[in-house]
């Protein structure tokens, strides 16, 4: 008789559990839809903005076992499924590119600490043909005119112009520099001709 009476608490605490459970979900739930629906009616995001802002806890509910066709029900925000899908692959190609982009990062990071442990080793043991050296106030008045773009200031760098040169185009962005820059080098490639 104990078998089935412990079978029995078991099978309470079992459905007590699974209860407690479901309520934090529906919770959450609930808590989202209130989230995206008080966003959206503020206007002050756009759709696509609103689902980035919450992604995060749409895919904790994804992972607990909702579906997205129940978020997108109880949501009702007038648009379509296919509308809503769209939304959330958006959503997540923007995630998984951040985060390519912060490997990527980190892996410069990486790169950079390396390549300045190799120029410290190179400092001690000088060798008789050295690039030119950039001085810091040189790469600081390319960095003024250059929009803070390093690959502007190497190209610039390259071509042995000054940062007054530069200043006299004056581009309004880095997108025309880069054109002029561009523009600039071809005109000095035809000269050697």
């Amino acid at each position: 008789m104990k078998p089935q009476k412990s079978k029995h608490i078991h099978s309470k605490i079992k459905a007590h559990s699974q209860q407690s459970r479901s309520k934090v979900m529906a919770d959450s739930i609930n808590k989202l839809i209130m989230d995206i629906k008080k966003d959206i009616e503020s206007q002050a995001y756009s759709l696509q903005s609103v689902f980035d802002k919450h992604f995060k806890t749409m895919e904790l509910l994804k992972s607990q076992g909702v579906k997205y066709q129940y978020i997108y029900q109880y949501l009702a925000l007038g648009i379509t499924r296919t509308h809503f899908d769209n939304l959330l692959y958006r959503t997540k190609k923007k995630r998984k590119h951040l985060s390519n982009n912060k490997e990527k990062h980190s892996l410069k990071n990486a790169t950079s600490s390396t390549n300045s442990s190799i120029a410290n080793t190179e400092a001690v043991q000088p060798k008789e043909e050295k690039e030119k050296p950039i001085h810091s106030c040189l790469e600081n008045d390319f960095k003024a005119v250059c929009f803070n773009n390093e690959r502007l200031i190497k190209r610039c760098l390259e071509t042995d112009l000054s940062p007054t040169d530069v200043k006299n185009w004056q581009c309004a962005n880095q997108f025309q520099l880069s054109d002029r820059l561009s523009e600039y080098r071809r005109k000095l490639r035809l000269k050697r001709k």
